[in-house]
């Protein structure tokens, strides 16, 4: 199953890990491209999870919020998991 996480939160870095874990492509997404650019590259998030590298079928997406919807359309599952100040512009987003 393809499986898209939106969120910056360590839960959803635990849960992104152990979803790919069990053999699911599972793709994430956070607002900070800083962040998003060191998970990249080091394969790991240092300021949530550190000491524990990315499974291999786990992909960090670089995209910015207009480019999400055309990015998750392959997906099976778009779990948002952004905090609750910022979902009703990802659920706006992700309507259209």
């Amino acid at each position: 199953m393809k499986i898209a996480i939106l969120g910056g939160g360590h839960g959803c870095y635990a849960a992104a890990a152990d979803l790919s874990e069990q053999g699911h492509e599972v793709r994430l997404w956070a607002r900070n491209p800083a962040q998003t650019a060191d998970m990249r590259q080091r394969r790991e998030n240092l300021r949530y999870l550190p000491g524990a590298p990315f499974p291999p079928r786990l992909q960090v997406l670089e995209a910015g919020l207009d480019e999400l919807p055309a990015l998750l359309a392959a997906d099976d599952l778009v779990v948002i998991a952004t905090p609750m100040a910022a979902l009703r512009e990802m659920l706006t987003l992700l309507r259209a």
